[in-house]
């Protein structure tokens, strides 16, 4: 960064000697005294809760979604810090594990709540998890999302998780992230079954009478909830999913600088895209 006097200090790194100055913006910027940037969206995505296992009649509630955001920004040069929250574990004989956060910037998620006994995990966004006597459903991220309460102590079903967040920016077409978990049911019945896990990749709650709930998929999203039947043999809750962080800038943009490294590179029409799915660093130079 070079101050010039009567202007502004100059963002873009170095500027090489004019011999080599490849740069064109960072140049006209340079003898300008204005600076380079780099406007950016983000989408980020908070680890999903894990699902609890209990024994009958005791039934797992669902893991909440990890919490969503987006926000529009500008870059100077630099080295920015990406940090993707991992997920929480499946519980066995308790409830599962939190999710953590994620965060890049000033955009910070929260990360998804874990299932407990009677109560499905909240989500990042906090929305609330189901709350009954039976394995309730997780937190979903969508907007009013609420995981249902689960049914307990009849056959009919465990609790479904919540709705998970529709974003764009990763592919250019609209894909779900953050699904709440379903929950497992206190009957122990042939017929009983747990909840479905919402959409995004929430786990489903046991799929019989008994059993683990099952993991999370996707990104983001709660594990199913577990029951056993089996005195002293507890079932575990499914893990839930970690989350991601998703950078996009419009590609005729990237020309002012020399390289923009960090995550999977890729392209979704007109905007370049970088995917974090792991704590690592943005570097604009």
């Amino acid at each position: 960064m070079k101050n010039i006097a009567g202007g502004r200090a100059v963002a873009g790194g170095a500027l090489a000697p004019r011999s080599r100055r490849g740069n064109t913006a960072q140049v006209s910027a340079y003898w300008s005294g204005g600076s380079v940037s780099l406007p950016v969206d983000i989408f980020a995505v908070g680890g999903g809760g894990g699902g609890a296992g209990y024994i009958y009649p005791t039934a797992g509630g669902g893991g909440g979604a990890g919490g969503t955001g987006t926000l529009s920004t500008e870059l100077s040069a630099g080295t920015f810090l990406v940090t993707v929250g991992g997920a929480g574990g499946g519980g066995a004989g308790g409830g599962g594990g939190s999710g953590n956060s994620s965060s890049f910037t000033t955009l910070l998620t929260s990360g998804g709540g874990s299932g407990g006994t009677s109560n499905g995990g909240n989500s990042g966004n906090g929305y609330s998890g189901g709350a009954q006597s039976g394995g309730a459903g997780g937190g979903g991220a969508g907007s009013a999302a609420n995981g249902t309460n689960g049914t307990g102590g009849n056959p009919s079903g465990g609790g479904i998780g919540g709705s998970g967040t529709s974003n764009s920016y990763q592919t250019g077409s609209a894909q779900t992230y953050a699904g709440g978990g379903g929950g497992a049911l206190t009957a122990c019945t042939s017929y009983a079954g747990g909840g479905t896990g919402g959409s995004g990749g929430g786990g489903n709650g046991c799929l019989f009478n008994q059993g683990p709930g099952s993991a999370a998929t996707g990104y983001g999203s709660g594990g199913g909830g577990g029951v056993s039947c089996s005195g002293g043999n507890y079932s575990a809750g499914g893990a839930g999913s970690a989350g991601i962080v998703i950078v996009r800038y419009l590609t005729s943009a990237a020309s002012n600088f020399t390289s923009i490294t960090g995550g999977t590179k890729t392209t979704a029409g007109s905007y370049t895209v970088h995917t974090f799915t792991g704590t690592t660093n943005l570097v604009v130079a």
